[in-house]
């Protein structure tokens, strides 16, 4: 609904009967937020939207998850079996001629989603004090380093230190986890702790790759850049279809991907991580980068 007018077009052709076929709007959801927000919506565009017991009207919103229709019967999210026989039947009805379907409540709940939000809330917050900002310094500094053992002494330090204060926070993080969830999901806290938990592991382990991905770029390598950077996206994304949809494994497996990647990445990047790293640290080039 980001484009009101295109989609005032396009379900004024609805209600006009305008196109291959002819028909009103119908809406089948699994929830009741969702379903009278979305009729609040439709209702500001097209006119009329009736719901679930109302008559006449070309256009219709049900809850398939009210009382009426799950009397004696387990609710649509847990046996989607009768919502699945009705999106069959619309689909064959003359009188439907646009179905508007919540697809993705067949897998995450209304509720995952709003924890898959202060899920990656809690990783752009925790990644800020895993970092400390030094990733920028060492793409700023580097080049200012003339030799290699000076290259060394400023990666050595910003990794060493990072280890040191990230393990601290990664500690802090899993220790407090329990509470933390408890404020963040209070209907359902231990449902998204292992989630939560894995959030504070991958991104303490990620705090690292950006030595190699900056020297990758400062030394014009762009096509390995790509190339990892690809791999990296297409890895999660098939990953996470595999945990969350086929294997069902919800926000766990979300995250779980995540790391999975992360893991098995951390391993590719080594070859332009060693080369940097030695016996060295230096106070003064930890005070400058911070």
């Amino acid at each position: 609904f980001s484009d009101p007018d295109g989609i005032r077009a396009r379900l004024a052709r609805v209600g006009t009967g305008v196109g291959r076929r002819g028909g009103g709007l119908l809406g089948l959801f699994t929830g009741g937020t969702l379903a009278h927000e979305a009729r609040l919506l439709l209702e500001s565009l097209i006119g009329r939207v009736a719901s679930n017991l109302e008559e006449g009207g070309a256009h219709r919103i049900v809850d398939l998850g009210a009382d009426e229709f799950t009397v004696g019967r387990p609710h649509p999210m847990l046996d989607p079996e009768a919502r699945a026989a009705r999106v069959r039947a619309a689909g064959r009805a003359a009188a439907v001629g646009l179905l508007l379907l919540p697809v993705y409540l067949l897998r995450l709940t209304q509720e995952d989603y709003g924890a898959l939000a202060l899920l990656v809330g809690v990783e752009a917050v925790t990644k800020i004090f895993f970092r400390w900002g030094l990733d920028g310094a060492f793409m700023r500094f580097y080049h200012d380093r003339d030799t290699h053992a000076e290259k060394v002494r400023l990666t050595s330090t910003l990794c060493g230190f990072l280890l040191v204060s990230g393990a601290v926070l990664v500690a802090l993080g899993l220790l407090l986890s329990a509470p933390l969830a408890g404020h963040l999901f209070p209907e359902a806290p231990g449902r998204y702790l292992p989630a939560l938990r894995l959030v504070f592991i991958n991104t303490f382990l990620l705090t690292f790759t950006f030595v190699p991905y900056q020297v990758l770029r400062l030394e014009g390598r762009a096509l390995t850049f790509s190339i990892l950077s690809f791999a990296r996206s297409v890895s999660t994304l098939v990953l996470k279809f595999a945990l969350v949809i086929w294997a069902g494994w919800g926000l766990t497996g979300f995250m779980i991907a995540d790391l999975v990647v992360t893991l098995g990445l951390l391993p590719w990047l080594w070859p332009w991580t060693r080369p940097l790293l030695g016996r060295a640290f230096s106070a003064d080039e930890l005070r400058l980068c911070l």
